[in-house]
Order: structure tokens, then sequence, then C-alpha cells
């Protein structure tokens, strides 16, 4: 029993001198081994692109002739000749409410009229031999002007009870019948004129580049994905005081048969002048707090590839890449897949590189 603390007294210098011996050997030859931290990378030279900033607005429809069709005059339907949706010629009748009364009084006063018309030459005959008075001959001729401004006027009510088209167009949807009784002034169907371009109205917010007559624009009707090109023809003259926008017209090539009036369409317009842009994959930007950050892979004094962290400002995406507007310039190698796992000055391994950066990779 009196053994034991010797025992482990001795166990314990035993340790003791080892640990110093090894401790001399690592002060004498230094660490066996020290192997540096690293992260495996895929790597990118930066490309560059044109790109000109664009701004895209909603845009409405209109058609260049476009009325809705009333009565002036009240009346019962006594004829319809046009239906539903069909095209009508400019001209044509449409509508006939019922004049007969109108046609009547017409054709007496007509009657009236060539009779008074005889009886004025006749006393012009007699006012140049002298047998009858001046005063004789002005009431003949006033006689002859009322019964004209008689007829004008039957003439005009019977115009309005018979509608007509003012130009080609498309009608609308209606629910006339004949012997319809109508109010005066009731809205009876539409008419799209069928023109060869429709105007394409939109807004651009305050702030932007002004567009101008004769500028294009790109239109992209409802589930068309293929643009089709407007010329700007009309600026408005002040700016929206409610929304701050400035609101524009363009003429846009297509038949009305093609196009509908007050379809919603995107305007796509430029905002600036066409410029070279870096371009990089959304892959290799790194965000945090402070901003977008890319990771420059740059060779130190020893050949070894490091990594270098360098704040960006992005632009556009176009896709699965990004323009960048500063902070980086065309032929850099930059990090892509695992930039995140990287910091400044550690050391990168290139896994494979992107397509366009074979050969820097190669060099590597």
């Amino acid at each position: 029993m009196k053994l034991m603390p010797w025992s482990i007294t001795v166990i314990l210098l035993v340790l003791l001198a080892a640990v110093v011996t090894l401790l001399r050997q690592w002060q004498q030859n230094g660490p066996v081994s020290s192997a540096e931290q690293s992260a495996t990378v895929t790597a990118q030279t930066v490309a560059s692109q044109p790109y000109q900033p664009r701004r895209q607005v909603s845009g409405v429809l209109k058609a260049p002739q476009y009325l809705q069709l009333t009565n002036e005059l009240s009346g019962t339907v006594s004829r319809i000749n046009f239906s539903s949706g069909a095209v009508v010629e400019k001209d044509q009748v449409l509508l006939e409410i019922d004049h007969q009364e109108e046609l009547a009084r017409l054709a007496a006063t007509e009657v009236r009229l060539s009779q008074q018309q005889k009886t004025v030459r006749r006393y012009q005959q007699l006012y140049q031999g002298q047998k009858v008075s001046t005063e004789a001959l002005e009431l003949a001729q006033a006689r002859l002007s009322e019964l004209q401004a008689e007829q004008q006027v039957l003439q005009t009510v019977i115009g309005k009870k018979v509608l007509r088209a003012p130009f080609r167009a498309r009608a609308g949807i209606h629910d006339l019948q004949q012997g319809q009784f109508l109010e005066r002034n009731l809205v009876l169907t539409t008419l799209v004129g069928l023109t060869d371009h429709s105007w394409v109205d939109f807004s651009v917010p305050q702030g932007l580049p002004e567009l101008a007559a004769g500028d294009k624009v790109d239109v992209y009707l409802p589930g068309k994905t293929q643009a089709m090109t407007a010329q700007v023809v009309s600026v408005e003259a002040e700016v929206s005081s409610r929304l701050r926008q400035l609101r524009y017209r363009a003429s846009l090539p297509g038949s009305q048969q093609q196009l509908r009036a007050n379809q919603l369409v995107q305007v796509d317009f430029a905002t600036g002048q066409s410029r070279l842009l870096p371009v990089i994959p959304a892959t290799a930007v790194v965000r945090d707090q402070l901003g977008d950050y890319v990771y420059l892979l740059e060779k130190d004094q020893a050949g070894v590839l490091r990594a270098r962290r360098q704040q960006v400002q992005l632009g556009a995406r176009l896709g699965e890449q990004v323009l960048v507007t500063a902070g980086l310039q065309q032929a850099q190698l930059i990090a892509n897949e695992g930039a995140f796992k990287l910091r400044d000055g550690l050391r990168a391994q290139v896994a494979v590189a992107a397509p366009d950066s074979l050969t820097a990779a190669a060099e590597l």
C-alpha cells in the first residue's frame, strides 16, 4: 500500500519528460505538417455585351374611327338594316325610325314650292312690263323662300330618322327590334372603323427621357411574344397633375379586324444610349447588408490563386446573367458557383471552368 503513491509519482514524471521531449523536437524541427485552408469554386471570365436601358409601360389600343350610334329623335323603329357584329359600309342605312308623316308633309311642301316657283317667274315677267308692283313681287319671293326653308326642315328631320354609317366599320352587339319605340338620345350600338392602323395611348412617368414625334416603340399584344413596331404621332402638351405622367399616342399598323380596340398592351421603349457593359452569372454575386459583391480570382507572388472581395453595382438581369454597371472590367476572372464559400485572401481551387474561361482555368 505504501508503494502506490510512489508508482503514481513515477508515472507522472515519465509523462512530463515525454511532453518536454516532444516540445523540444517541435521547437527544433517545426510542425510536422500544416495544410492551408482553401475552397473549391468554378471560374468565369467577365464578358461584355451591348446594352440599352429600356422601360416598359402599359398602353391601350384605340380605334382611330369610333362612335356610339344614337338617335337624336324619338320614334318607332320601322327598319333595321344591319346585324350585330356585321361589317357595314360608308353611307349604308343602318336603321330607320318611322317618318311617313314627314314624307307626306314634304311631298305637299314640294308641290306648293313648285307652284310658288312658277308664280315668282310670272311675277318677274309682269314686273318687267310694269304690270305688278314691287311689293307683290317681293311677297311672292318671300313665300318661295319660306317654302324652301320648310322643305329643308322636313328633309333634315327625315335625315335624322334615317341613320347611316359615317364610315366603313364593324357594328357592335345590339338588341334592336322592328316596331320598338326609341326614346331620344339612346345609345343603339357602337361602330368601330375598319382602318389600316390603330392608336396606342400610353403614359410615361415624369423624370424619364421624353419621346418625340416620330420615335419608334415596341408594342406587345396580349399573349404574343413578337413585338410590333409603332411610331409616336402625338405628345400631350402637359404632364398630368394627378399621376405626374406624360401621355403619348403612337400609330400601330394593322387592320382593326386583327387589333381590338381597348385592348391592354405593353409598350417598350429605349430610355438611354446603348453602351458596352460587363455581364456575369447571377450565381457569382454574393450579397450582404453592405451590398453586392463578387470574388476576383488573382495569383499572389507565389503563384497561388486567391480570392479578393470586390463590390459591384448591378444593372438589369438578363435571364441567368446580370449586367454590372460598376466595379468590374472585361476579362477579369471571378468565382462563379461556390463563391459564397470564399473570403478575402482565401486560397481558391478551380474545379470546373465555365466554357468561356477554359483557357484561363488551364493556365492555373
